[in-house]
């Protein structure tokens, strides 16, 4: 099942017949799936993010090497991307880090003036965006599942609506040269606070089990 976040509340069955049954996803979308597959009354789905400790994602400005575009993580295109970097010429201006551990990825968003995540399916929230705004980093995401919701209420601009890579890379220029404008770091810091800081969002799941018991 595609669902990042499925619980049933009180041990009560998973079935739109049982009126105390709750469900609890991490975004709209995933609602919109859950209830789509199990075939379940909105208004037994709660949408609670996925959280995150808003505190442990801020760290001090510094460089990150001279490069000017960095891919974080590990794959099976990373190599293909090497030789696509080294062929056009690129090789000054990206930098792939490989898998980078938690410890690091503070120092590495707040390093950033900008976040991408050029998902093309399968995203039930994104958690990247919220590590991101919480180090006080803005995000440009595509128009995928929950990804949206995770910038929409701070900045809706940021969000690529149209498919493929052209309107994608339109956005990161319009970034780089300044018309796109990109909320500052107070205000991501605040926004993931706000709504996806471990404190916020264990107390929305707290209230969901009280409410399914009550």
């Amino acid at each position: 099942m595609p669902f990042s976040a499925l619980f049933t509340i009180s041990g009560s069955v998973l079935s739109p017949q049982t009126s105390r049954c709750r469900v609890v996803v991490c975004s709209a979308y995933m609602r919109w799936e859950v209830c789509r597959l199990l075939n379940l009354d909105e208004s037994t789905v709660e949408v609670i993010p996925n959280g995150v400790d808003a505190r442990a994602w801020q760290a001090p400005s510094q460089a990150v090497s001279a490069a000017r575009s960095q891919f974080a993580g590990a794959g099976p295109l990373s190599d293909e991307l090497k030789r696509r970097a080294q062929t056009d010429g690129l090789s000054r201006n990206v930098r792939l880090t490989g898998f980078l551990p938690d410890g690091d990825l503070p120092s590495a968003y707040r390093a950033a003036d900008l976040s991408v995540v050029p998902s093309l399916a399968l995203e039930g929230f994104g958690l990247i965006v919220a590590e991101s705004l919480a180090a006080g980093t803005p995000a440009l995401v595509t128009n995928v599942g929950g990804l949206p919701e995770t910038i929409e209420q701070l900045a809706p601009q940021c969000i690529v609506h149209e498919p493929g890579v052209g309107a994608l890379a339109a956005k990161i220029v319009d970034a780089l040269r300044g018309t796109l404008p990109l909320p500052p770091l107070s205000d991501c810091i605040q926004h993931a606070q706000a709504h996806f800081d471990w404190s916020v969002v264990t107390g929305r799941v707290r209230d969901t089990y009280l409410e399914a018991v009550s």
